[in-house]
């Protein structure tokens, strides 16, 4: 019987480090999916030019100025912007202590590819996409954040109720096991 305990918990243990990697994998893809689709929104407003003169914008602050006002972002997201390396604007709500970090802004104004990353803020962990946008007259960065303390709250909760009914059912078969295993070896 304890044989039967033990290969369950170990069973039971597999489980539970193999389907908190899956949640975990599945939030991180579904954030990154996220801050991807904020940044085609930027491209939206790019594609279609400057509403003032109907060109393609030449400069980064009417760009984001134009970007910032017809797309908002959702309740635990936030734009930043930075014009030739130095902070420029931000979306309404937005935790401005990180356009107040000068290495990050550093980081973020030195990049040249679209780079994901995890940073911290005022508002807690946000996972981040860092667009570098060149146009004629200079060169602009559009961040967007997506904070993640609530759904990672959420994603513990899941995983804790996992383990607890997966320990709960543990117990009640070892109970019955023994019960069963009582009733076998009564003369």
């Amino acid at each position: 019987m304890v044989g039967y305990v033990v290969l369950v918990a170990v069973a039971l243990a597999i489980t539970l480090v193999v389907a908190r990697g899956a949640l975990v994998a599945r939030f991180d893809n579904e954030i990154e999916s996220r801050l991807a689709a904020e940044v085609d929104q930027l491209e939206v407003v790019i594609a279609e030019g400057d509403p003032d003169t109907g060109r393609p914008f030449t400069d980064a602050e009417v760009l984001f100025d134009t970007h910032l006002q017809r797309v908002l972002p959702g309740d635990d997201a936030a734009f930043f912007t930075l014009v030739d390396g130095e902070p420029y604007n931000l979306s309404f709500g937005a935790p401005d202590d990180l356009l107040t970090d000068p290495a990050l802004v550093e980081e973020w104004a030195t990049t040249t590819t679209s780079t994901f990353q995890t940073v911290a803020s005022a508002a807690g962990p946000a996972r981040t996409l860092v667009v570098p946008v060149a146009l004629d007259d200079n060169t602009g960065t559009f961040v967007v954040a997506l904070f993640t303390e609530n759904s990672r709250d959420e994603l513990d909760d899941v995983f804790r109720t996992l383990a607890l009914v997966g320990t709960v059912a543990l117990l009640a078969s070892a109970l019955i096991a023994l019960g069963i295993a009582a009733r076998v070896v009564r003369p």
